[in-house]
């Protein structure tokens, strides 16, 4: 009984030390606040105005300590 104990013990230690998910992925939203001052006597200045973002992003995990941060994101400034 004591070995299968130490052996249950075992496993279920290892098995939290590779716990770390390989992949998580979301979906993000952002407000923003743009505003220019252009040099440029064609283009008209404007007050800031409010507008946002959203995209999608993942993390894959490479080693205990390195991963990978991929997004793919788009700005409506």
């Amino acid at each position: 009984m004591r070995k299968w104990s130490l052996i249950l013990a075992f496993v279920f230690l290892t098995s939290l030390l590779f716990s770390q998910e390989k992949f998580s992925g979301g979906v993000y939203v952002s407000p923003q606040i743009s505003w220019f001052k252009p040099d440029n006597k064609q283009v008209q200045k404007e007050k800031g105005r409010m507008s946002f973002g959203f995209g999608l992003t993942s993390d894959i995990a490479l080693t205990n300590a390195f991963s990978l941060n991929l997004g793919l994101g788009f700005n409506n400034a």
